[in-house]
């Protein structure tokens, strides 16, 4: 019975380690966009809570 306990707990710890590293490895992260304003510009107030309050265009990549 220990010995299953302490193959199953090491199977938990290689996955873990695994999953970790596929993060660390610096994979493509998703990416979001929009037409409606530029990359680092200020977000059009028709797009706030003080506007229209309405959702921008967005454009998702690299999925």
């Amino acid at each position: 019975m220990r010995k299953a306990i302490i193959a199953g707990a090491s199977a938990i710890f290689v996955a873990a380690i695994a999953i970790v590293a596929s993060f660390a490895a610096g994979e493509a992260k998703m990416k979001i966009t929009s037409p409606a304003f530029q990359e680092g510009g200020n977000i059009p107030s028709k797009f706030s809570c003080d506007g229209a309050n309405t959702s921008p265009p967005l454009q998702i990549s690299d999925v």
